[in-house]
């Protein structure tokens, strides 16, 4: 199995330790054929999100210079936070249409629109994580929130899912494969393992390894994520950035 894209890398115009130059360096020199720029869209707390879109103007200028530097494609995309429990999310559609990759993750340390939504969002699982109630309902409310997103918008890639907040990967995965959105298999966390693809692989989900990388010499970094993937019997078909 041959990963060939990183999807999911983060630099300094968010809260990553490297630059885009850096990041598209470590993975020509991996031999890669793609990389993805992918900070967190605005809605993040404090400097983990970009500070606006207008960013993405610079970014895309680095990335075609390092793309023809590196001789490698250079895609320029945004991890977008999901940020009530309607699927809404911190990237408008006019700022998605102009991306190359568009990552939707359920994150806790959001902004949100409305004082309301982040409510809505996350006090099930505040509850459930500090006084052991409402697991059930934690989870069936994350997972709603997820399904909306993906369902409402024009996504590449769920990125980690259930790491922070709670899922039903068997219902989300079965929404993605109808929706023909990738579920990633995250080698930075914990999250992405065998039995968590095996599910999303039970219910026809695609996937995406990806390294979530957040300093240039973790570009690349899939040998976790391949042998979860083998584990689970997932073949190379099944894999969007592998063959």
């Amino acid at each position: 199995m041959h990963v060939f894209a990183d999807l999911h890398t983060h630099t300094r115009f968010s809260h990553g330790k490297g630059t885009v130059e850096e990041n598209v360096k470590a993975a020509a020199e991996l031999g890669l054929e793609q990389v993805a720029i992918t900070d967190h869209g605005p809605a993040s707390w404090f400097t983990v999100g970009i500070r606006d879109f207008g960013i993405l103007r610079e970014i895309r200028n680095q990335a075609k210079r390092c793309a023809r530097k590196y001789r490698i494609e250079v895609l320029v995309g945004l991890e977008a936070n999901v940020i009530d429990p309607h699927g809404h999310i911190d990237v408008p559609p006019f700022i998605a249409a102009e991306l190359d990759l568009l990552l939707v993750g359920l994150h806790l340390h959001i902004i949100p629109r409305r004082t309301l939504g982040a409510l809505q969002l996350l006090f099930p699982h505040y509850l459930a994580r500090f006084t052991g109630f409402g697991r059930a309902w934690s989870r069936e409310h994350n997972t709603k929130a997820l399904i909306a997103a993906v369902e409402n918008n024009d996504v590449d890639i769920v990125t980690h899912p259930g790491l922070s907040l709670s899922i039903d990967t068997g219902a989300l995965a079965m929404v993605c494969a109808r929706e023909g959105v990738a579920l990633e298999i995250n080698t930075s966390h914990l999250q992405s393992n065998p039995e968590f693809i095996m599910t999303g692989k039970e219910a026809g989900a695609a996937f995406a390894i990806c390294s979530d990388a957040h300093s240039p010499s973790r570009v690349g970094d899939f040998a976790r994520g391949i042998k979860h993937a083998q584990t689970a019997g997932l073949s190379v078909s099944q894999i969007i950035n592998a063959r």
